[in-house]
């Protein structure tokens, strides 16, 4: 990694660990940052917000979506999302779509804000046996 690319990944995981309950430890975010495309903003020269994504077939699937504590409520996260589905249209996909736990209300009301609708239950889906409603989004 470069100097630059060391001091983003240590940005995006100080926001992942204050934003999941059952944030990434180095190895796993490193291997989510290798394998999936990213969007983040930035504010003064730091990241405040990310969102890791990955085109499949015919959608595109939202792995992970954080903001830094401060800057919450101040439409980041609308933004990086409705740049993935920018993304989407002009891929000409079909949907786009996320994994979010059955416990997180914000995260439900916040999909359900952005016009995506609960599709599935998955039982068990994360490591700690808890069930995932998938949300979508036809475009």
């Amino acid at each position: 990694m470069t100097e630059t690319t060391q001091k983003e990944f240590n940005e995006i995981l100080e926001i992942d660990k204050e934003a999941f309950e059952f944030n990434y430890n180095k190895s796993q975010m490193k291997n989510a940052l290798d394998y999936f495309d990213r969007f983040i903003i930035k504010d003064k020269g730091k990241i405040i917000a990310f969102v890791l994504y990955k085109p499949e077939k015919d959608k595109m699937f939202i792995r992970r979506l954080a903001v830094k504590k401060e800057f919450r409520r101040n439409s980041y996260a609308q933004k990086l999302v409705n740049q993935i589905i920018e993304k989407a249209k002009k891929m000409k996909l079909k949907k786009v779509y996320a994994f979010n736990r059955v416990s997180n209300l914000k995260g439900i009301g916040f999909f359900k804000k952005m016009d995506f609708k609960i599709t599935n239950e998955i039982a068990k889906y994360f490591s700690n046996d808890e069930a995932a409603y998938i949300v979508e989004k036809n475009l």
